[in-house]
């Protein structure tokens, strides 16, 4: 997971969250070695942290300030969160024809010498999005949730980069249709010892929406989908064979 953070720092959270919900259920149980039960999660936890560490600190070398994930979250959270100021809000995927005039607009508006570095035009970006966000919070709750069609199905995505749709993107809709239809029987059905993989997606899908999300984004939480889909297969079989609840 300490890897894989590396490679996307959408990991960093589900790793984080994951050991928490480790650490929270030994916690709630409360077994006589309680201690003991919660060396796994602490060491989880913190290797994860040794893995991920070198990043943040060849960051802070190089900027003189940490940068924890990528230096372009504060860019997308002013671009794509900038419409929600508009009178005539309505809920899309923004591409990069649209934001172009906001993001200028930022720039010339702001204190910026044309020598900031990538931490400081993150600051930037980051600011200026945060203040829309404050602003407007219902707007914000509504787009993000919004957020969860492109993310499963591309939906506005084309649009805003002018290009139409293909035979490869219906299909590709369509197999996310069944995914996600399998998903729903999975986790209706098989709680259980699965809970790992359901948060696991519920934390990723949750940090694209609240930024950034095209389908391309869900590569990453792949094998969660997989996984609570074969589940959902699974017991969608077992229910016609055997109508009685089955328990994974």
């Amino acid at each position: 997971m300490g890897l894989a953070a590396l490679s996307r720092t959408v990991f960093l959270g589900v790793s984080i969250g994951l050991g928490l919900a480790f650490l929270i259920k030994k916690l709630v149980e409360r077994p006589r070695n309680s201690r003991k039960q919660l060396i796994p999660a602490m060491t989880f936890l913190v290797t994860v942290a040794i893995v991920f560490s070198p990043w943040v600190i060849r960051n802070t070398l190089v900027f003189g300030k940490p940068i924890i994930g990528s230096s372009l979250t504060g860019y997308n959270i002013f671009r794509m969160n900038f419409i929600i100021t508009d009178d005539t809000f309505s809920p899309h995927y923004v591409g990069a024809r649209e934001a172009y005039p906001a993001l200028m607009n930022l720039i010339k508006t702001s204190n910026l010498t044309g020598l900031e570095n990538e931490a400081q035009m993150q600051s930037v970006y980051m600011k200026a999005g945060l203040q829309i966000i404050e602003q407007y919070p219902v707007r914000y709750l509504v787009l993000s949730l919004y957020r969860f069609m492109p993310l499963w199905f591309d939906l506005s995505v084309n649009e805003a980069y002018d290009s139409r749709y293909y035979l490869a993107d219906y299909i590709a809709i369509v197999q996310q249709i069944f995914l996600l239809l399998g998903v729903l029987f999975g986790v209706s059905r098989g709680f259980g010892k699965n809970w790992p993989f359901i948060l696991s997606l519920v934390l990723g899908c949750g940090a694209y929406m609240a930024i950034d999300s095209q389908m391309r984004y869900l590569v990453d939480l792949m094998p969660a989908v997989v996984i609570l889909s074969a589940l959902g297969v699974s017991n969608v079989v077992s229910f016609f064979n055997d109508p009685k609840p089955q328990v994974n």
